[in-house]
């Protein structure tokens, strides 16, 4: 009797010891591999008041509670609240490591790094969107930081971060340094071939414009400069210039003015045929929609929404465009082709899913803007 007892008793603490194994906020690093998953060694703590502190964290531990991320990735939404990480990573191999922990989301407004060891603060790192590049601790367009820890060492990091109510997704990895670099440098040579091509593109139609004096090849170089500048804003390389703040706020002016000049584009096709001067009506008043719209983006959740408006329904429009046969040259999709895969073939391949969760909306907003400048 006793022993039908016992085995089920066994098993049930073998089940807790598995749970507590699988929810466990530390990382023990046997290998040093190239690249390491946290999502599930990160513990989560919400502040919703922005009051919190590392001190007071660090001095009333048992009275802030953090919870396990069970999630395969960190996503807050519109939250408006300060969200503290922690991390926990002990050194079990018998080598020294050095890793970059990386942040891919170049939007974050706010982050505040802190290296911990023994209740003792060993670094403090300031940064963000809105922060000044030059105190960063990588000169990077994402946020890096080192983590460096001897044989048998334990370090704990605490990361806060805030973004204003905007979206708030953390793509967040820790790589090995030498492998970080390697792709990083391959990442840099690809964007530069990408955005050479782009310049390549819009002195060609400028040219063209300065020869044959047709605005079709002006408009359209000025939608495409636009829309890099677009590029370079969400992928983090306007964040170099200052003040952030400036550059933060400019960011809304590109969808306004790329969709603009994009219209201007279908517009001059569509007054070639003396039919669709209804929607040459339509068009000019999509540009008023198209150039208020986008200012909605530096509204918090949900009046910023409103903001995607305009791009759908230029897509509607260019599809007019398409049905009344004043189709655009192939030469000049093949930078429609580009914007519309380069959120595709430009992936970490270790990040290839979460990437698309780290920014839906914005690739989103790739897709529509190549399928509507096709």
């Amino acid at each position: 009797m006793m022993k039908s007892y016992i085995c089920p008793f066994f098993i049930i603490l073998l089940s807790l010891h598995s749970i507590n194994f699988s929810a466990s906020d530390t990382l023990y690093i046997k290998e040093a591999g190239n690249t390491i998953d946290l999502y599930n060694h990160i513990s989560i703590l919400e502040d919703p008041q922005l009051t919190l502190d590392i001190d007071s964290i660090l001095d009333l531990k048992d009275k802030y509670t953090f919870y396990i991320n069970n999630d395969s990735k960190l996503n807050f939404k519109y939250s408006t609240s300060r969200f503290w990480l922690r991390i926990v990573i002990k050194n079990e191999t018998k080598e020294s490591i050095n890793y970059i922990l990386e942040i891919s989301n170049p939007d974050l407004d706010y982050i505040s790094f802190y290296e911990v060891q023994n209740n003792r603060m060993i670094r403090t790192v300031h940064t963000g969107e809105l922060v000044d590049v030059n105190l960063r601790e990588i000169y990077h367009r994402n946020f890096l930081f080192n983590v460096f820890t001897e044989p048998g060492e334990s370090y704990t990091y605490y990361i806060a971060l805030n973004n204003n109510g905007h979206p708030f997704y953390i793509p967040i990895e820790l790589k090995k340094k030498t492998f970080f670099e390697k792709y990083d440098n391959k990442s840099e040579l690809f964007n530069g071939l990408i955005y050479g091509l782009f310049v390549f593109i819009i002195m060609f139609n400028i040219y063209l414009y300065r020869s044959t004096k047709d605005k079709i090849s002006l408009y359209y170089s000025l939608a495409i400069i636009f829309a890099v500048i677009y590029f370079l804003h969400y992928e983090g390389y306007f964040y170099f210039f200052n003040p952030p703040i400036f550059v933060e706020k400019i960011k809304f002016i590109n969808p306004c003015l790329y969709i603009l000049f994009l219209i201007s584009f279908i517009q001059i096709f569509i007054s070639y045929n003396n039919s669709l001067s209804t929607l040459k009506k339509f068009l000019n008043l999509l540009k008023v929609v198209a150039l208020i719209a986008p200012l909605f983006y530096i509204l918090n959740y949900p009046l910023s929404l409103v903001a995607d408006i305009g791009v759908p329904l230029l897509i509607l429009t260019n599809f007019f465009n398409h049905f009344t046969g004043n189709s655009v040259p192939f030469s000049n999709q093949l930078p429609a082709l580009v914007i519309r895969n380069r959120t595709i073939f430009h992936r970490d391949p270790h990040q290839s899913l979460s990437l698309h969760h780290a920014y839906p909306k914005h690739v989103c907003i790739d897709n529509m803007f190549g399928i509507s400048m096709m």
